[in-house]
């Protein structure tokens, strides 16, 4: 469901990127309908399939997915880092930040290169944040960050000197998930569905705005 609000917020920035007005308030609200419901028709058309044909579905998956090499790897973090910049000067610019942007962003993408050379510790992956639990924890940590380093009405100029910084807690959460990448499976209890339900149904609203932090 949070591909509806990421699918407006990205038709929304169509008009930063143009500097017109392609996609309007009401617009919006009907783009994440639409995402919304091919979603839910999605997911439902994979749990029919799987629940009528459980053999088939068993045998098109695959066992194991092979791992792209390291040169395959780093070009992909070369093109992921482009792309990021692309993205970023129409609306920040080209200059110091951006590329602090670009470095940190490539910083987990290329130690995860090399992944199986780094330590994995048991505790961490067991008691680290995952799943929807560490997507509303981020999102109140951000809140927070931006807040103390913007305030509740930042100018244009403070918000390009400074959105780099609001990327360090991804970047550090992306670290931490590193060292801490496997081995530990908490059961599926109802318990924890249901948490996950309430865990959801509030970073929804904090998305939408319907719960404000400050």
């Amino acid at each position: 469901m949070f591909l509806a609000f990421a699918a407006a917020s990205m038709f929304k920035a169509l008009n930063g990127l143009s500097g017109l007005e392609l996609v309007s308030k009401k617009e919006l609200i009907w783009i994440q309908l639409v995402v919304a419901v091919a979603f839910l028709i999605r997911r439902g058309a994979e749990d029919v399939a799987t629940y009528l044909y459980p053999s088939r579905s068993a045998q098109v998956q695959p066992e194991k997915l092979t791992s792209p090499g390291v040169g395959m790897s780093w070009i992909s973090v070369a093109v992921r880092v482009i792309v990021f910049v692309m993205i970023a000067v129409p609306f920040f610019g080209f200059g110091w930040v951006t590329l602090a942007a670009a470095l940190l962003t490539a910083i987990p993408m290329a130690l995860k290169i090399y992944e199986d050379q780094l330590p994995n510790w048991l505790w961490l992956n067991k008691w680290y944040p995952r799943g929807v639990f560490r997507f509303a924890l981020l999102l109140v940590l951000g809140v927070y960050i931006s807040t103390w380093l913007l305030g509740h009405h930042a100018s244009d100029a403070q918000i390009r000197q400074t959105y780099n910084l609001l990327l360090l807690p991804g970047i550090v959460a992306a670290l931490i998930e590193l060292i801490g990448r496997q081995g530990w499976e908490w059961p599926d209890t109802w318990a924890k569905r249901y948490a996950g339900v309430c865990i959801w149904a509030f970073a929804v609203c904090l998305v939408t705005g319907v719960v404000s932090l400050g």
